[in-house]
């Protein structure tokens, strides 16, 4: 009885450790980036949406604060030429993001396909966005300069796949990826970020 009581404390201290952080992170976005009227209107629709923690297929869902996001953009050098893909976009806030304050041209990919259908009629302003409802593992990086990639959920046979898939980028390619890195790639850089869930190593690969 005592155990299920600490339990759900610790649960319930958890939900407002959460809560506390994304209003705090959210606070510092209309600071940072709601200067443009049109990227915070962009942004403010996407966030009316559904709740993408509670979309039963995306369980478990993570998302990449958007203060996070532009360290890891600034200190990895992306740069408004960079072709990128978001491996795993989710509801593709990051993506909208990495678009209009660098300037680059971005891919979303994810399976859960009304994440990937709502994001394509959100009207972008004349960002370089799209978005592929598809198996990342198929998806043809021979075009691609900077990959993201939040894969703290998938297996390691997906990512060694996925690996595989990645040969195809160009030579001088960047790939990031949170948690853990790919082996068999040069890893160039190596620090922290921020998360909902703690703090997460970052690891730069160059191709």
């Amino acid at each position: 009885m005592i155990k299920k009581i600490a339990e759900a404390c610790e649960l319930f201290y958890l939900h407002f450790a959460v809560k506390g952080y994304e209003w705090f992170q959210q606070r510092c976005v209309r600071k940072q980036f709601y200067q443009d009227p049109h990227y915070k209107a962009l942004d403010q629709a996407l966030l009316k949406g559904p709740n993408p923690y509670r979309v039963k297929e995306a369980f478990p869902y993570g998302e990449t604060p958007l203060c996070s996001l532009k360290k890891i953009a600034d200190r990895c050098g992306l740069k408004a030429s960079d072709k990128v893909v978001d491996l795993g976009c989710g509801r593709g806030r990051g993506v909208f993001f990495l678009a209009q304050h660098y300037g680059c041209e971005v891919v979303g990919i994810d399976m859960i396909q009304p994440f990937i259908e709502r994001a394509q009629r959100l009207e972008c302003h004349g960002l370089k966005v799209s978005f592929v409802c598809e198996d990342m593992r198929k998806f043809d990086f021979s075009q691609t300069t900077f990959v993201f990639f939040y894969g703290t959920t998938f297996s390691d046979a997906f990512v060694e796949e996925l690996t595989k898939a990645m040969k195809a980028l160009p030579k001088g390619s960047k790939i990031v990826t949170v948690s853990y890195p790919l082996e068999s790639l040069e890893i160039v850089d190596q620090f922290i970020v921020s998360f909902p869930w703690g703090s997460g190593d970052v690891y730069l690969h160059l191709v």
